[in-house]
């Protein structure tokens, strides 16, 4: 599931599947960290995201595995969108190797409606960072949401504040769930990303 409510959720089928039942069968795999642990060596692989189903909503288990996981030489990735509390946020900093979250947008009120709390994500992106977390933000653009060039650049301002090396992924909305105003324009995203770089060494565009 998730804790926030975004009408334009571009991964709604999974992280909301009471709202599209994407499995008929009912035919779900409960694994164990010792499971986890198995298949993910099995692949040949180091690291385990969590991502898409919110994973602040599984901090619980998260921290519960993480010694084992620990143990078995394998890092930790949340892929979030930052909504959590002080004390899970400084829980789950102290266990994983990397963060991409999401700024949706620099507007209070736009992020209020969207069910989440600007001060709340700058706060967990600080302690993230402070806590040598590697972090990455992720900001989608979504025409009549956070559009706003000049709310772009006061965010732009805010994490080059922090460290002009944070990574800035700036990509392309395509209609998704209750939202069906047409893609971003390209163009768009291409202009904020040349205002993010004059700020920030390590811009990125997608969805392209």
């Amino acid at each position: 599931g998730c804790n926030m409510d975004c009408p334009f959720c571009q991964n709604y089928k999974i992280s909301r599947p009471a709202e599209h039942v994407y499995n008929e069968s009912g035919n779900f795999r409960e694994l164990s960290g010792y499971e986890l642990a198995d298949d993910i060596k099995a692949e040949g692989l180091n690291s385990l995201a969590f991502t898409y189903n919110e994973p602040t909503l599984q901090t619980e288990f998260i921290c519960s595995i993480s010694g084992l996981m620990e143990e078995s030489k394998i890092d930790l990735v949340l892929v979030t969108n930052g909504m959590m509390s002080e004390l899970a946020a400084k829980d789950l900093s102290g266990i994983i190797s990397a963060a991409n979250i999401d700024l949706k947008t620099f507007d209070r009120k736009i992020y209020n409606s969207l069910g989440g709390s600007l001060e709340a994500v700058k706060r967990n992106i600080i302690i993230f960072m402070n806590a040598g977390v590697h972090v990455e933000l992720t900001s989608l653009i979504v025409p009549g949401i956070n559009d706003n060039r000049e709310d772009f650049a006061l965010m732009v301002d805010w994490i080059a504040g922090l460290s002009r090396d944070i990574p800035l992924h700036v990509t392309r909305y395509f209609p998704r769930r209750f939202y069906n105003t047409p893609p971003t324009d390209i163009n768009l995203i291409y202009e904020l990303a040349g205002i993010a770089k004059g700020k920030l060494n390590h811009v990125h565009t997608g969805n392209i």
